[in-house]
């Protein structure tokens, strides 16, 4: 862990968060440790995520990054597709790892549907998707949906 400042910034950029969080957590107290005035903001910077303002959050950036975002339903239906549900079961890991982070679904339903079923049929959508990452050990507290009726 007494590698060179430069050096220690210079790999640190090239590991993941996790790995980050973790050499941090074992320099604690160490004289020449990698947790130098700036090392964040340097960090989130060389990684492109603005905003963010912990190891925490840059790890949930870089691995929600990495993830599908879009969810998919049958027609007309809140039958979430097998490949959204694996999506969903990727979050829910992400999520349990990181248990002060909360999420928000928003829900669509499909182009042409009538408003006044469409809004329900997007309310329902998001429900579908919070009981999924709830079943993925994510407590529903952290959840939340909102639903926007057609694209």
């Amino acid at each position: 862990w007494l590698l060179p400042d430069t050096a220690a910034r210079g790999a640190a950029v090239f590991l993941p968060a996790a790995g980050v969080a973790r050499l941090l957590a074992a320099d604690a107290g160490c004289g020449k440790a990698i947790a130098l005035p700036g090392f964040l903001p340097q960090l989130v910077r060389t990684r492109g995520f603005q905003g963010v303002r912990s190891l925490a959050q840059l790890h949930m950036a870089e691995e929600t990054a990495k993830l599908d975002t879009v969810l998919a339903f049958g027609f007309m239906s809140t039958d979430l597709t097998k490949a959204s549900r694996v999506a969903l079961r990727k979050y829910a890991a992400l999520l349990v790892r990181h248990p002060t982070a909360q999420a928000r679904i928003e829900a669509h339903a499909q182009p042409g549907a009538p408003p006044d079923l469409a809004k329900k049929l997007s309310l329902q959508r998001a429900g579908a998707a919070i009981a999924e990452l709830a079943q993925g050990g994510v407590a529903r507290d952290r959840l939340s949906g909102e639903a926007f009726s057609n694209l």
